[in-house]
């Protein structure tokens, strides 16, 4: 990260003295840094355009997938690109909440979790479903094992609303076995 710093902010300060109107692209120049980098990026590269381009006219285009940059932008400023297609200009990104624009800006129509602890988070559900019919035809005897590993899954989750939710559906569960008395 330290090495694309020195490297980014060196090259921008040997532009061309004669240059009056320059336009800068900026190709993800925040890829290997550090996040509290990202964040103090953007307030860096005006100061040098500032102080080292005085007196002549800068544009900057700079691409990022970094939600911590694009914080620094005016929605107008900002086009989203997808697949190489313009979908469009954003509405509020400056200042904007790093999730929001996470979820909105970068496309994550799937969520924002990992696909895998997703799946896992899924497969509790399902399985809480399985108990609890099970549980009200009568029909399973030594489920307190299946309870047990959904519980292990559900101390690992990290995001209050889900772990709250299946917490809840497994209360529901082994209150259903204690009515019943299945173990």
């Amino acid at each position: 990260g330290q090495q694309n710093w020195v490297s980014l902010f060196t090259a921008l300060i040997n532009v061309p003295q004669n240059s009056r109107n320059l336009w800068i692209f900026i190709d993800e120049p925040d890829n290997t840094f550090h996040p509290e980098w990202k964040r103090s990026l953007v307030e860096n590269l005006v100061n040098t355009f500032e102080k080292d381009y005085e007196g002549r006219t800068v544009q900057a285009w700079i691409s990022t997938h970094s939600p911590i940059l694009l914080s620094d932008f005016p929605g107008p400023s900002v086009l989203y690109l997808d697949k190489k297609e313009c979908v469009g200009k954003s509405g509020d990104t400056f200042a904007q909440n790093i999730y929001v624009l996470f979820n909105d800006a970068f496309f994550l129509h799937n969520g924002v979790i990992g696909k895998f602890a997703s799946k896992k988070i899924l497969d509790v559900f399902t399985e809480l479903e399985d108990i609890e019919r099970l549980l009200r035809n009568k029909k399973q005897r030594g489920i307190s094992g299946r309870i047990n590993q959904c519980d292990q899954i559900i101390n690992l989750v990290g995001e209050p609303l889900f772990k709250r939710k299946m917490r809840d559906y497994l209360l529901k569960c082994t209150r259903l076995m204690a009515r019943r008395d299945y173990d």
